[in-house]
């Protein structure tokens, strides 16, 4: 059942999920370059905004463009629920990990920060 739009929306959604991830990757490896190594990384916005939309275009057209997302699904389509619920393990992990990672990423920068002033 699709209330929403032309049916598409959970892939554009995934897109903007993966690249959120990238995001939390990139900040994280600043992060730590900073807390450990004292290299500061300073970003604009500008690049920033093409950063992301080039990943979202990039993970488009390798994703989503031209079926490709229906040959995915297609794909694990047989799986059975073992595998499933391993595979949901496995991102779930994934997330968890980045968002873990980038929290201390943060709490060592703020922790330099306090050594450096």
């Amino acid at each position: 059942m699709v209330s929403v739009g032309n049916g598409d929306v959970a892939e554009f959604f995934s897109v903007l999920l993966l690249t959120m991830m990238f995001y939390l990757n990139y900040y994280s490896i600043i992060g730590f370059l900073y807390a450990f190594f004292g290299i500061k990384i300073d970003v604009s916005n500008i690049a920033l905004f093409i950063l992301g939309l080039s990943t979202c275009l990039i993970l488009y057209f390798l994703l989503v463009s031209r079926g490709k997302s229906n040959s995915i699904i297609t794909k694990f389509e047989d799986e059975d629920e073992s595998k499933k619920k391993t595979g949901r393990i496995i991102i779930l992990s994934y997330i968890i990990l980045n968002v873990l990672i980038f929290m201390v990423s943060i709490l060592l920068m703020a922790k330099r920060n306090n050594e450096v002033h």
